[in-house]
């Protein structure tokens, strides 16, 4: 029997320098990359994740989809995400209230308020907030501030490309990275080197156990490299894809805090997950995990598998080059919720 069942989703990530587009379909267990695409953004438009100039924005995103390679029609849900400075996420575990609540509910729930007046430095009035159920011992709460969402609708809506879904980046890093099956036992441990932002995550598919912001970004590998070695930002790239040794010795103090922040979270999980094994690989991705053996300069620091990660895992059929598919991880990420 034929399934004639298909869906679509379009994940846009976006950052202080770029926006990058991805749309999926679904047509029965096969999931299809059907378009994507990626323009760049002059300084102003976007700071800090927060869409600064509205106009300028709609023509980038206007830019974004006339540029895009593989089938132009666009329709589905559009998901995009807040920055990840202005997101907030409190896992509650081993609490026995957790099992007896119900999301139909429109009151929110004792437990949920506590932990956002405990670990959330804004006004529940002020944020809007979302929760679900990971199993029947932990609840993941998310929440952003009421300015930047609203921001970013109204940024899209002047673009014609109404916002319909709020992901959080590193819950879409997680899902497009990590094959999609049942929770396995053991969380995993990435590291996402992005343009503008950078973090290591703990997590379990899509849900996010524990992140730590990072220094290391790939606009700084970028710009340290070019004054480092009196280099224009084009050739710098050209060094950082050829050169191991140069890149090593002008990253070593950058990669040490690296690895430094990496033990702590290792660390951490063997604390708080006691009766699960310990974790003995790591992935990386984003724009930052194309520096040119980055992967085995950490193995040789932490002594384990390090690898970089394959945000095509999940996809049956694709048309964007594989060595290009890093950049897209996120955008990939958010297009599978969408599914």
């Amino acid at each position: 029997m034929f399934c004639l069942f298909s869906s679509q989703s379009i994940g846009i990530d976006i950052t202080d320098y770029s926006l990058r587009l991805v749309m999926l379909s679904k047509k029965g267990k096969s999931i299809i990359l059907e378009g994507y695409s990626e323009v760049f953004l002059a300084p102003e438009i976007v700071v800090n994740g927060e869409i600064k100039d509205s106009q300028k924005f709609s023509e980038a995103i206007s830019k974004l989809i006339k540029n895009i390679k593989g089938n132009k029609k666009i329709k589905g849900e559009i998901i995009a995400s807040p920055p990840e400075k202005q997101t907030f996420t409190v896992l509650v575990d081993n609490n026995e209230k957790i099992q007896n609540l119900d999301k139909k509910t429109e009151e929110i729930p004792e437990i949920i308020l506590n932990n956002v007046k405990n670990y959330i430095p804004i006004s529940i009035d002020n944020i809007y907030l979302d929760w679900q159920t990971v199993d029947k011992n932990k609840i993941l709460i998310t929440a952003s501030p009421k300015t930047i969402i609203d921001n970013y609708t109204t940024a899209f809506g002047k673009s014609n490309l109404p916002l319909t879904v709020i992901d959080i980046k590193t819950a879409a890093i997680l899902r497009s990275i990590v094959v999609n099956k049942p929770k396995n036992k053991n969380s995993k441990l990435v590291i996402h080197i992005g343009e503008s932002y950078s973090s290591i995550i703990l997590g379990n598919n899509d849900v996010i156990e524990f992140t730590m912001n990072i220094s290391l970004t790939n606009q700084m590998i970028n710009n340290i490299t070019s004054k480092k070695s009196n280099l224009s930002l084009p050739r710098t790239k050209k060094i950082k894809n050829n050169k191991i040794d140069t890149t090593k010795q002008i990253l070593n103090e950058y990669l040490n805090e690296l690895v430094k922040n990496i033990k702590k979270v290792i660390l951490f999980y063997a604390e708080n997950n006691t009766n699960h094994g310990l974790i003995d690989n790591i992935t990386i991705c984003g724009a930052g995990a194309m520096l040119k053996d980055i992967d085995k300069l950490l193995k040789d620091r932490l002594k384990m598998e390090v690898k970089i990660g394959d945000p095509l895992i999940n996809i049956d059929k694709n048309l964007l080059k594989i060595k290009n598919s890093i950049s897209f991880t996120t955008a990939i990420g958010m297009a599978l919720r969408g599914l």
